[in-house]
């Protein structure tokens, strides 16, 4: 006996297949670009992140202070007050990235007890295999980040932000991330300034860096090719062998736009070349809600279907929850 379709949809989507008909799916969605008129694959997307401890940054010795944390054994990394903290990373980006914008951040605990804003400047150069990776002077600079850090928040966990990164133009499953970031210490703009409590320590060493991690968003099971694909993997797909059709066959979708504007949706053959006709579902809702299109014109023969998005009005993110075909 099949089983039967949600009644209410979130982000998550539908979790059964209804009916010999069709299967069903998670979250997909499209890319965050600019309006377009053109459709492309919708792919099933979820956010990770890769950490780095704050001990294991790439640094000059004197760059990163090395102690014990409060009274515990524990060895953190502390940036200090009194002098630039440049700490770097080199990152390859898994196969399974989704070729979107990645996120910086740094997970901080303030050690004194007077508060202030701690100061950071960031570069960045995100390359493919075979370019050439230039002296700092040809990396991308990040809009430096002021971080209020509170006396009260004395030794509490804090995550800063320094921003968004987005991909290389032609972005590859061998595409490297390289970062450098700095607390700037020695700039009049960073008012954290009063030393941590010791012993132990170093009294101007005040700002523990607990760890560091960029976060973005991943396909689920990676790339179609090893070294040098382009196009990201699992479009979503529907299948429907027309021996099951004992009538007309319809298309239904739970779908959204993320911010609300005008997104459509469209089944395209496998290829994505040629679009069935009467298949297009309009939505302009940041809410998910069930649409049916049809009756469809399907090609003869056991097909593979893919369904596919665009940004009618604005950029937005349309998301596809779930979609099945129904035959009646």
């Amino acid at each position: 006996m099949p089983r039967q379709p949600p009644t209410t949809f979130g982000p998550q989507g539908a979790q059964g297949a209804t009916g010999a008909a069709a299967y069903d799916f998670g979250l997909y969605e499209a890319r965050p670009l600019a309006a377009s008129a053109v459709y492309s694959d919708l792919h099933l997307w979820s956010w990770t992140d890769e950490n780095f401890p704050g001990t294991e940054g790439q640094t000059a010795s004197t760059d990163l202070t090395l102690e014990f944390y409060r009274d515990t054994t524990q060895i953190k990394a502390f940036l200090r007050h009194d002098q630039d903290n440049a700490v770097s990373i080199d990152y390859q980006m898994p196969h399974e990235w989704a070729q979107t914008p990645v996120y910086l951040h740094l997970h901080l605990i303030g050690m004194a007890a007077v508060g202030g804003n701690a100061y950071f400047t960031a570069q960045y150069f995100f390359g493919n295999d075979a370019e050439v990776l230039p002296a700092l002077a040809g990396w991308t600079s990040i809009a430096p980040v002021a971080f209020p850090i509170a006396g009260a928040d004395q030794y509490r966990r804090q995550i800063c932000g320094l921003g968004l990164i987005p991909p290389p133009a032609i972005p590859t499953v061998s595409s490297i991330l390289s970062v450098k970031f700095v607390r700037a210490g020695d700039n009049l703009l960073d008012t954290y300034s009063t030393n941590k409590p010791t012993p132990p320590g170093t009294g101007t060493a005040n700002l523990c860096l607990e760890s560091y991690d960029i976060h973005y968003q991943r396909l689920l099971v990676g790339s179609e090719e090893q070294y040098s694909g382009l196009v990201p993997a699992n479009p979503a797909r529907l299948f429907f062998d027309p021996a099951w059709s004992l009538g007309n066959v319809y298309l239904q979708v739970v779908v959204k736009s993320d911010l609300g504007n005008a997104c459509s949706f469209q089944l395209y053959d496998v290829t994505g070349a040629a679009a069935v006709a009467g298949s297009v579902v309009t939505v302009s809702s940041a809410s998910y809600a069930m649409v049916e299109v049809g009756p469809l014109a399907l090609g003869a023969g056991t097909r593979d279907y893919i369904i596919q998005g665009k940004y009618d009005a604005a950029a937005d993110e349309p998301k596809l929850a779930w979609a099945r075909f129904v035959v009646r």
